[in-house]
């Protein structure tokens, strides 16, 4: 439980930091990300000053799946929620997802990470926040391709 507030609070974070600049810069999708990831586990900016830092690597044992399809929609399960919207990259290598709610009274959102790793079979995205805990954090996602 603790490891999912964690990863909720990290997301509520970051909409507040985010951006619209992006939309300016926007690219094709990388090839590697279309299809479907599962997440594998996180690390913060505290894990990250231990060494070795992938020590720290904590491992996610709670459904959290998203899809990425070519015509630049996405569906993810997080747990027992599925969600929906658009996703675009920009050429800094920000991903944003713009979620759709499903309910009408539940505003849309959008929320932007930076995707730090991505080829065949691992994508690695970081969420960058100075709301974390009271001081500049970095939280780490890992996501290995399911198909």
């Amino acid at each position: 439980m603790k490891k999912i507030i964690l990863i909720l609070t990290s997301l509520i974070a970051v909409l507040g930091c985010s951006s619209n600049d992006a939309s300016s810069n926007i690219i094709e999708t990388p090839e590697n990300l279309i299809g479907s990831w599962k997440i594998v586990g996180y690390y913060t900016t505290f894990d990250i000053d231990a060494q070795p830092p992938t020590d720290n690597f904590h491992l996610v044992d709670y459904v959290n799946e998203i899809t990425f399809n070519t015509n630049k929609t996405f569906s993810q399960i997080a747990g027992n929620a599925n969600h929906t919207g658009t996703y675009s990259v920009s050429t800094d290598n920000v991903l944003t997802l713009n979620y759709t709610r499903n309910f009408p009274t539940e505003p849309n959102y959008s929320e932007s990470v930076e995707i730090s790793l991505l080829n065949e079979t691992t994508l690695e995205t970081k969420l960058y926040s100075n709301e974390f805990c009271g001081t500049d954090a970095v939280v780490g996602y890992k996501y290995n391709k399911i198909n």
